[in-house]
């Protein structure tokens, strides 16, 4: 599968869990929210080593599985 670059559109279907982890390490998680409805994202920021992607997200920045995104098309 081909992935979103940082800055592009990218499709998340519904059902999906999206995370916000700690900055201080304190907790792996600090929240999460489960897409009710699928719809278009802003990638904010991809590394390739990584299992996890930044998005915006109703107006806020969450980890999304890589897996669980896919290519925005026009």
């Amino acid at each position: 599968m081909n992935n979103p670059e940082k800055g592009e559109l990218a499709f998340l279907p519904s059902d999906i869990t999206l995370l916000k982890f700690k900055s201080d390490n304190s907790s792996p998680v600090d929240r999460w929210v489960k897409t009710d409805k699928p719809c278009h994202v802003l990638v904010v920021d991809r590394h390739d080593d990584n299992t996890y992607t930044k998005v915006l997200y109703d107006g806020e920045c969450w980890m999304a599985r890589k897996q669980d995104l896919y290519p925005a098309r026009s």
